[in-house]
């Protein structure tokens, strides 16, 4: 979402000679981006006012907090990391609180081994064989 108005870019464009372009299907509302802009966000203007800056704040509150999010991770993992980057040190991962656990396994995975994000209920099953594990070994997938 800009945090800028339609008219206000319009006006900017006009104001500048900027020429541009409107696709028709940016008024087609079965696209849900465009049912949000077109039909949602009027009504929800209308009933909660101010709700378009609160959703800007918002937006831009969330973005902070998963920017420390990223940089609390990258400092857990660097505790439980092993040279070998499809391993992980058990004895630091199990003294992690279960939050911090996921959030670790998540960076792990995506971060250091590339792989796509898991969904929460694989995350969760990873999770229970890491903590399954016996302390002298180092699990790593294959």
């Amino acid at each position: 979402m800009l945090p800028f108005r339609r008219a206000e870019l319009e006006a900017y464009a006009t104001q500048h000679r900027l020429s541009y372009i409107v696709d028709a299907s940016n008024f087609d509302t079965c696209f849900t981006r465009n049912y949000v802009r077109h039909d949602l966000m009027p009504q929800l203007s209308q009933q909660f006012v101010g709700i378009e800056k609160n959703l800007a704040t918002l937006r831009a509150n969330c973005e902070d907090a998963n920017e420390l999010l990223g940089e609390y991770t990258k400092m857990l993992y660097g505790m439980c990391k092993c040279e070998e980057k499809t391993q992980l040190n058990l004895g630091w991962f199990k003294n992690l609180k279960t939050v911090q656990q996921r959030a670790v396994l998540r960076y792990w995975l995506c971060n250091v081994n590339g792989l796509q994000a898991p969904s929460r209920e694989q995350l969760l099953a990873f999770q229970g064989s890491f903590l399954s594990a016996k302390k002298d070994k180092a699990p790593q997938f294959k």
